[in-house]
Formats: C-alpha cells, sequence, structure tokens
C-alpha cells in the first residue's frame, strides 16, 4: 500500500516498482500484489523492461520454478540501477541452492556496489559464512581486500 500511495505521486518512479514487488514478492510471500505493482509500473514505463524480468521471476517463483527464476534474477542484476534487494534475493536463493561460488560473486558486487556501510558489511559476512562453513574458498575474501 505505501508503494502504490508513492507512485500515485510519481508514476515514473522507477525504484518503487522495482523495490516494493521485490520485497513484496520474496520477503513476504504477496505474490499477487507484487505482480500488480509491477504492471502497474509496466503500464506507466512500457519500455523498462527489467519490470518485465522481475515480474517472470516472481511468476516463475509462485510455481516453483526456481531455475528459470534465478535466470531471470540473473539477468535483471546486470541492470547497473537493479535494486539492492534483487541482488539479495538473488545471492540468497544461489546460497539456499548450494551455487555458493555463484552467491560469492553476488556478495563481492555488493560489497563494492553498495552505498550504505552496513550492505557492504552484511556482504562480507556472508562470504564469511560460506568460508566459515567450508563452502567456499578464502580466495573470496581477498576479493574485497
Amino acid at each position: 500500500a505505501m508503494c502504490q500511495r508513492c507512485v500515485r505521486i510519481d508514476p515514473y518512479f522507477k525504484y518503487v516498482y522495482a523495490f516494493g514487488g521485490a520485497s513484496l514478492a520474496w520477503n513476504l510471500t504477496r505474490y499477487d500484489e507484487a505482480l500488480e505493482l509491477l504492471n502497474e509500473g509496466i503500464e506507466h514505463n512500457p519500455q523498462f523492461y527489467p519490470f518485465h524480468l522481475y515480474a517472470a521471476a516472481i511468476i516463475y517463483m509462485r510455481e516453483g520454478k526456481a531455475v528459470d527464476m534465478m535466470n531471470k534474477l540473473e539477468e535483471a542484476v546486470k541492470y547497473p540501477d537493479c535494486p539492492f534487494e534483487v541482488k539479495l534475493i538473488l545471492g540468497n536463493i544461489y546460497t539456499k541452492y548450494g551455487r555458493y561460488e555463484d552467491a560469492a560473486n553476488i556478495w563481492v558486487n555488493i560489497y563494492y556496489t553498495a552505498k550504505l556501510e552496513d550492505r557492504k558489511n552484511g556482504a562480507k559476512q556472508k562470504l564469511e559464512k560460506l568460508i566459515a562453513e567450508k563452502k567456499l574458498s578464502e580466495k573470496f575474501l581477498e576479493k574485497i581486500k
């Protein structure tokens, strides 16, 4: 509801659609609301195709098609304006499915692109945890020093 209030004021504020859609879908499992918000974003910003990627990823998630969902999120994180939350979601999904090096690459990317110090620290902690659990080589920590 809060995201929809924001886009009523400015329907071209793309970050709200992306952040809101990701949060509703992956944090709250409110897929229909996430898709409704993204569809509104598509209506107002039809040429901004990351919204299409996010919507497809949500549909795949809802249908239990994890590989297809990861493929769509992988496309989405290539955009320089991809929200931090989408990267975080993909990194966590990689970890869940045992794709530890892929997850580590996401954490390294977050470490270098995050503007907030707590996000950088969170990415570093995720790397350290995977290394401590012997799921990842220490070479990944060298990438952030």
